[in-house]
């Protein structure tokens, strides 16, 4: 439906290639030819220490896992990502909603991170960034989930984007 009647639409699927590609599809089909951008919204945090960026990321991508893969087609996720969303989403604490020291972040494994997230060094970020581009994103509105947003944004203005 956005394709089909906006000019611009923002969608989140995560990190994942394969659901990027699904979503931009869906808009495309909607718009048939007409130019319509596509601004993916996305979970990052980038940092010279990797540990620092993904521990950062972790609340974050827990809350927007329960979320994104809601109505992903499962054909798209493989085995063990579903079963880790599942243990995810049935151990969620709401009042702990987005905190990296709530007892679910605990859950947050790597496949779930790197599912829904760029978060890592900017070294790891540049190929992850390259290939959503390649994929057909036109434009990233980022969620910064690093406690100094300003480390994240600078290492993304002057060690990423000009890999891009």
């Amino acid at each position: 439906l956005a394709g089909r009647v906006a000019d611009g639409v923002l969608f989140q699927v995560g990190a994942q290639p394969e659901l990027v590609r699904y979503a931009l599809e869906r808009i495309s089909r909607g718009a048939g030819q007409r130019k319509v951008t596509r601004y993916m919204r996305l979970a990052c945090s980038i940092d010279h220490d990797r540990a620092t960026a993904r521990s950062a990321a972790a609340g974050y991508a827990a809350a927007a896992a329960g979320t994104i893969f809601r109505s992903a087609p499962g054909e798209l996720l493989d085995a063990d990502l579903r079963s880790d969303i599942r243990e995810l989403k049935e151990r969620y604490d709401y009042y702990e909603h987005t905190s990296s020291s709530a007892a679910h972040a605990e859950l947050m494994t790597d496949r779930i991170l790197d599912a829904v997230a760029i978060a890592g060094t900017p070294e790891e970020a540049i190929p992850r960034f390259r290939e959503l581009i390649s994929a057909g994103v036109d434009e990233f509105v980022l969620t910064i989930t690093s406690p100094q947003p300003e480390v994240t944004m600078r290492l993304i203005a002057e060690e990423v984007v000009p890999q891009l």
